[in-house]
């Protein structure tokens, strides 16, 4: 019997695991969190996402500090509509940010049918066609579009929005679509509030002393209406979207959309964020910077993994 000595324990304990989970070896630019079951985009949407959320709180602390009691005793209603809309702003925000936007897995060694670039099926009766992609190994379905910010391919992919830090696409579309109208309405809600509050005698009587708390809520009141307008007009731009079953870039630049083959643009607003996503993120695979010896079986076939990133 040898003995074991406390390097060779040492080197052992310090020694990487042979099998890791998928998404710490991700060749994209997305970040991850909580195990792989949050993911995002990369580190540089992170000023724009703070900047975000500072537009968002900020204006919300200076009201309720300044005229937030005010509103509660004269209109209650409308107090508890902003904070709802607060709370689901910030709710959905999060889900959009962090959350797979419906990636398509890559197929590491996927070679093109016949070397050609596009290659045409027949789905439903109707002829489709999909574009080989050269970085993700796979052919791309109509609508699905390779994001440089995030070098992924995107299921219906509408945008890469840096002030949420990720990619809008087929599994987050609907969280964004309800982020922006919550925006809209808590920023229209918010300016309303600031007029009926400063519109009344109670105003006056409370806060004529303080010039600090007046200042305040008048810039917030402007500050909101502004947003309100941009971002009203913003919103109302995907609606029109999702009534003509369009993504951005296919708005931008004028497809013609008969020949794609997929649900209608509500369906995708409504359910198609609920569909279970296609990357195995929290899947084990061989650690590329371990050496793994191959296991031979019983029907002496090699055993291993086949690595799907």
């Amino acid at each position: 019997a040898g003995f074991v000595t406390m390097a060779g324990v040492r080197k052992r304990a310090q020694a990487p695991p042979p099998v890791v989970p998928l998404y710490t070896l991700w060749p994209g630019k997305n970040r991850f969190a909580c195990g792989g079951r949050l993911m995002t985009g990369p580190k540089e949407d992170d000023n724009f996402r703070i900047v975000t959320l500072a537009l968002i709180v900020l204006p919300m602390a200076l009201f309720m500090w300044g005229a937030g009691v005010d509103l509660y005793d004269e209109m209650r209603p409308l107090f508890v509509t902003l904070c709802v809309l607060f709370s689901l702003t910030l709710v959905f925000l999060f889900l959009t940010s962090y959350l797979d936007p419906g990636i398509e897995p890559r197929v590491p060694g996927g070679q093109q049918e016949n070397g050609q670039s596009l290659r045409k099926r027949v789905v439903d009766g109707v002829t489709i066609t999909e574009m080989w992609c050269w970085t993700c190994k796979i052919y791309r379905l109509p609508g699905t579009s390779h994001c440089r910010d995030c070098d992924n391919c995107v299921n219906d992919w509408d945008h890469h929005c840096p002030f949420v830090g990720n990619c809008i696409g087929r599994r987050n579309y609907g969280f964004f679509t309800g982020f922006i109208t919550c925006v809209s309405l808590s920023a229209a809600v918010m300016g309303a509030s600031c007029i009926v509050v400063t519109a009344g005698d109670e105003w006056r009587e409370h806060f004529s002393p303080s010039r600090v708390a007046s200042m305040a809520v008048a810039a917030v009141m402007l500050f909101t209406l502004f947003i309100a307008v941009v971002l009203g007009c913003f919103t109302c731009f995907h609606m029109a979207l999702i009534c003509s079953n369009a993504t951005t870039k296919e708005w931008c630049k004028a497809k013609d959309r008969r020949n794609l083959v997929r649900r209608n643009r509500m369906y995708r607003v409504l359910c198609a964020c609920f569909e279970p996503s296609k990357l195995e993120l929290r899947k084990p695979v061989p650690n590329p910077n371990v050496h793994v010896d191959v296991a031979v079986s019983d029907s002496g076939e090699g055993g291993g993994y086949t690595e799907l990133l």
